[in-house]
């Protein structure tokens, strides 16, 4: 297949030129279109010319159907004797089609037969593409292969060869056409590059391209608003463009144009003004007459539902929720196996909802003016909620991930009786809760559809599983939960001591929290020793030392931790809820670390992320 011989990492550096990937025709009207009727314009969208959702649609035909499809376009029948018909009428100076004059006089030379240095020529027929082989394959394999390979829907392909270079209706194309199929690395002013040419590259990394910008990869047009000019010259202007989606964002990557009135009152034709530039018309008139509606699966009912932007009068964006699904408020979503800040993703869940450590179960809504929708983020992680490789298929699941530009992190919120829905951009579907998952939908109304924003308590504690605390004491600040005597690898226990705070990796006074979710408790655990803070003996005394022991599963290992109005911590044991305190009510170096039942500043800390 294909996609063994040609990688996807050899397509990368391709993938970064800033320049526009347009065939020498890619801004004019399509060269060789097999129409005459006129075509409407009247659903043509600058903003929104394909759905991400067709765009992304890569097993909409089999090779097969691509096959019979080339075929139906062009039985590839014209006869290549000099003397017919056809072939002189092509070779008499220049032809004129849909208002653009072309000329064949250097292709084909009616006194020596035709030039096999241009053409492909078999028993006495012209080979147009649905009879072309390349590298063993027909043409509609490598169309297949690339759309496979790159999740691209092959109708997007078959339209782009049209558009570009008139390959799916020209019964008789020349080397040229093949050379540069797709018009990929045919810079508007400028050489093309001879690395992408054959049909097979030319396919693959304008299929990559569009890849790239599905998954929310570079593109120097990204969504919201852009200012997109009407013609190569910037002096026939342009205007501002809100791209609503990744597929219209590819297009504009493809040929930075957009067509002017003049273009669209024009139909498939020409205008008179000089200023018209018609690839993306075009690219939406032959998606349209040949395979339907390029906008297909973008719409979604919420006729019920009142958008509140730019602000939700009961969201604040300086505060954590707790998101739970209306179909069961004991549930919220939560991340499995929780975060820390070096997490590159994690994955969402419907979880029992917690009263305490809630770091994996607090979300914040971050609003973009400028765009209109929400980025919803975990703060331990900076994660935000995306819909995985920005699919528009219901079922698609939604993960944490981390920061980026593409729709498929971004959100529209609506309100419904007082209850949210939370909106794809890629897709206008739905957050929904099913199974225990968390995936977009077409939107219902159904309960698990809609979401209870719950706010975080203010006593709630957040630590990022794996990272690394220091725990140092309100009563005297400059002290610091230390391991006396200091690491040593012969140790197994040690005594848990106040001393003076050292830099960040000094690595006895350094603490990790493991959440227990079903006793709602932390250990505290030095990474260093890998040992657990314990109160000795499971005592109840007051003055119980603390010290540091290897981990099991007893009550004098589980730590409550309450966080008070100021921000103070209180850490008390599971076993007698006495709190974790130096034994001095003013603490002093190498004070013992004990329980003890009083509620003065020796009692309380401030965990400090290193």
């Amino acid at each position: 297949m294909y996609k063994r011989r040609y990688h996807k990492n050899r397509l990368i550096f391709a993938g970064a030129f800033m320049f526009a990937f347009a065939a020498v025709f890619a801004f004019l009207s399509t060269s060789n279109q097999d129409k005459t009727e006129a075509a409407s314009t009247a659903n043509f969208r600058a903003g929104n010319i394909m759905s991400d959702a067709v765009m992304s649609d890569y097993n909409s035909m089999t090779i097969d159907q691509i096959q019979a499809f080339l075929k139906s376009k062009n039985s590839c029948n014209m006869s290549a004797d000099p003397s017919s018909v056809g072939a002189i009428r092509y070779d008499t100076g220049s032809w004129t089609k849909l208002g653009i004059t072309y000329n064949r006089r250097y292709y084909f030379n009616t006194s020596k037969g035709v030039a096999s240095a241009y053409y492909h020529v078999k028993d006495g027929h012209f080979v147009c593409l649905a009879d072309e082989t390349i590298n063993g394959h027909s043409a509609a394999y490598h169309i297949w292969d690339s759309a496979q390979t790159f999740k691209i829907n092959p109708k997007v392909l078959i339209v782009l060869l049209e558009k570009e270079q008139s390959l799916i209706t020209d019964k008789f194309p020349n080397h040229a056409q093949y050379q540069g199929a797709t018009g990929y690395g045919y810079p508007d002013n400028g050489d093309p590059d001879p690395r992408f040419f054959g049909l097979e590259s030319q396919l693959a990394n304008a299929a990559n391209l569009f890849h790239t910008v599905l998954t929310g990869g570079w593109t120097n047009f990204p969504l919201g608003t852009n200012y997109i000019q009407y013609n190569p010259n910037p002096g026939c202007g342009g205007s501002k463009v809100k791209i609503e989606n990744l597929a219209t964002s590819a297009l504009y990557r493809y040929t930075p144009y957009q067509p002017n009135a003049a273009a669209l009152a024009a139909g498939y034709g020409v205008t008179g003004d000089g200023c018209g530039a018609y690839g993306n018309r075009n690219f939406f008139l032959l998606y349209s007459d040949w395979f339907g509606d390029p906008h297909a699966g973008t719409t979604y009912n919420m006729n019920t539902v009142s958008e509140k932007l730019p602000a939700l009068t009961s969201l604040n964006q300086s505060k954590q929720y707790q998101l739970s699904p209306s179909s069961n408020a004991k549930l919220a979503i939560d991340i499995s196996g929780g975060v820390s800040s070096s997490s590159k993703s994690g994955n969402l869940i419907t979880y029992q909802k917690r009263n305490n450590s809630i770091f994996n179960q607090s979300f914040v809504f971050k609003y973009d003016n400028a765009e209109k929708y929400y980025y919803i983020e975990n703060p331990t992680s900076n994660l935000r909620f995306d819909v995985s490789g920005a699919s528009s298929k219901d079922g698609a699941e939604v993960l944490l991930w981390t920061k980026h530009i593409g729709c498929n992190q971004k959100w529209t919120i609506k309100e419904v009786n007082g209850k949210y829905a939370i909106i794809s951009a890629c897709s206008n579907k739905a957050l929904t809760s099913e199974n225990g998952k968390l995936i977009i939908k077409s939107y219902s109304g159904a309960n698990n559809q809609l979401w209870h924003a719950n706010e975080v308590p203010a006593d709630a504690v957040s630590f990022g599983n794996g990272d690394k605390y220091q725990i140092l004491n309100i009563a005297k600040p400059g002290l610091s939960i230390d391991l006396s005597g200091g690491v040593h690898p012969w140790k197994t226990s040690y005594e848990a001591i106040m001393y003076e705070a050292r830099s960040s990796d000094n690595a006895n006074q350094v603490f990790s929290f493991q959440y227990d979710e079903n006793s709602d408790t932390f250990r505290i655990i030095n990474p260093a020793t890998g040992l657990s803070l314990d109160v000795s003996a499971s005592k109840s005394d007051d003055g119980t030392k603390v010290l540091l022991w290897r981990g099991h599963s007893h009550c004098n290992q589980k730590w409550k931790i309450k966080k008070d109005s100021s921000g103070a911590y209180t850490i008390s044991s599971l076993c007698n809820s006495k709190p974790l305190s130096s034994l001095g009510k003013t603490p002093s170096s190498m004070d013992s670390l004990v329980i003890f039942n009083r509620t003065d500043n020796s009692t309380k800390w401030q965990i400090k992320k290193v």
